[in-house]
């Protein structure tokens, strides 16, 4: 475990560096032979301190739930919102102890919420799936969507099948109106100064992406179908 003086190092040598990730961590090794630095520890302490401004965990405060009927109808609202909620992910975005949602849970008669996989599909259900690809020229190729027209009879999306791809699409997609976006913004806050700088950039982005952020996109993905019927197929953002 690093010490406070050590955490603080890594800041120091992080900014000396340029911002890079990699050669703060070959520096660190290379001037302290007696510790052992990683780029995963590295990562995490610096997060930690633009997160708090601080290299020091803050100590999590829990809230009592003994007779809170606050906390009650929060933990209640959460998992009726979102059916598929974790505890942990209630834990996380109310500060309430994992104990104290889980006796709330159970008070409440709400049960873990388990996943089906494909093998518990009914036949009649998979018999409805629709699958869809993009159209780069591997997918094009014509022992591919032979094997489509075999297994999946009008039943597959892409270039050269019977179902075209939906109409705005883009406007129902995540990775485009949600993702790249949100990706592109944090990676370009300021001009990067290497490709390993780049890398790391996007892979900080990408971490910052928590289960509470995706949750609000499912939502999202939900209200924008209902735009598209309501819009009959037509354009609906402007």
């Amino acid at each position: 475990m690093l010490s406070n003086q050590e955490k603080r190092e890594i800041i120091l040598v992080y900014g000396e560096s340029g911002r890079s990730l990699q050669f703060t961590t070959r520096v660190l090794q290379e001037r302290f032979l007696q510790v052992r630095y990683s780029l995963k520890k590295v990562r995490k302490i610096i997060r930690l301190f633009e997160d708090t401004s601080s290299v020091v965990k803050p100590k999590r405060v829990y809230f009592p739930v003994r007779h809170n009927d606050a906390l009650v109808h929060v933990v209640r609202n959460a998992v009726e919102e979102d059916p598929s909620v974790s505890t942990r992910i209630i834990v996380r975005q109310h500060n309430i102890s994992k104990s104290s949602v889980q006796r709330i849970l159970k008070s409440n008669k709400f049960h873990p919420y388990k996943i089906s996989t494909m093998d518990a599909t009914s036949r009649p259900s998979k018999r409805q799936l629709i699958f869809m690809h993009d159209g780069v020229p591997l997918h094009f190729a014509r022992r591919v969507r032979r094997h489509l027209d075999r297994h999946l009879p009008e039943r597959w999306i892409g270039r050269g099948g019977s179902l075209h791809w939906p109409a705005r699409s883009p406007d129902l997609t995540p990775c485009d109106f949600f993702l790249w976006g949100v990706v592109k913004e944090k990676v370009y806050k300021t001009a990067p100064t290497t490709v390993d700088d780049m890398k790391d950039r996007i892979r900080a982005a990408f971490a910052e992406i928590t289960p509470e952020i995706l949750i609000r996109v499912k939502r999202s993905f939900r209200d924008r179908l209902l735009l598209c019927l309501q819009a009959i197929g037509n354009a609906f953002e402007h």
